[in-house]
């Protein structure tokens, strides 16, 4: 197998402490929890009520409506973060 090379121009982030980097970076550096109440779906049936969702995540500001509706969650994340 030939060696190729790689090379990360950059750090793209998507999270439950903030997207982007600065966002990222001054919660994680304040002690901020991603911990927090779910709301994707009710948790009435479930006995843990809390999850590391990622809020404020508005998925067209990265794609098209139509892409996202093809892409599920994760997907979208993935895109967001490239």
């Amino acid at each position: 197998m030939e060696n190729q090379r790689c090379v990360i121009t950059g750090l793209g982030i998507i999270s439950p402490l903030g997207t982007g980097n600065q966002e990222f970076w001054n919660a994680l550096k304040a002690g901020v929890s991603g911990i927090r109440n779910v709301t994707r779906f009710d948790t009435e049936n479930y006995s843990s009520k809390v999850a590391a969702e990622v809020p404020d995540f508005v998925v067209t500001d990265y794609m098209e409506k139509k892409q996202a509706r093809r892409a599920d969650l994760v997907q979208q994340y993935a895109i967001a973060a490239s």
